[in-house]
């Protein structure tokens, strides 16, 4: 419970200087002191509730650095064998049903591919997110979210245009 003691003795640090926390608080933010105060005591109380909880983990530690990369591999790993025990379905073993399916996976596909691609181009993130987005509206497809389509399709069945 190493976390747990560190998250304490934080908490601990935190209460003994709230006096001088809500003065810098007040000065930096200009709120009023009584405020600062509160805010310091749910920072106490938030770091305490962590060490609760920290004490009720277990299982495996991964140290991962989302700025270096650091433990990344290690990490998806450890979600491939709790998410998939049996191993990752290759494309020979998986089965797909529908042709429709296929279709929406492909474009899956296709749009991770390319948001990888700009991502590691370095591509701005609005370029990802919209590569990202079009992996998610295929996905959708198959998991029955409704498409701009759907909703057009469902709501001229009922009218008769041009006539």
């Amino acid at each position: 419970h190493e976390r747990a003691a560190v998250l304490d003795r934080a908490a601990v640090l935190l209460a003994e200087r709230t006096e001088d926390l809500a003065r810098t608080i007040a000065t930096e933010a200009g709120k009023p002191i009584r405020t600062a105060r509160v805010e310091v005591a749910r920072a106490v109380d938030t770091f305490r509730f962590a060490a609760a909880e920290a004490r009720h983990l277990s299982g495996e530690v991964i140290p991962l650095s989302a700025a270096s990369g650091e433990g990344l591999a290690a990490f998806n790993e450890l979600v491939r064998r709790v998410a998939l025990p049996g191993g990752m379905p290759s494309a020979e073993t998986a089965v797909i049903s529908r042709l429709r399916h296929r279709g929406a996976l492909e474009r899956a596909t296709v749009a991770m591919e390319r948001a990888r691609e700009a991502l590691c181009a370095g591509q701005t993130l609005d370029v990802v997110a919209s590569d990202l987005h079009s992996a998610r509206r295929a996905l959708g497809e198959i998991v029955g979210e409704f498409t701009t389509d759907d909703v057009l399709d469902r709501i001229f069945e009922r009218f008769c245009i041009g006539k």
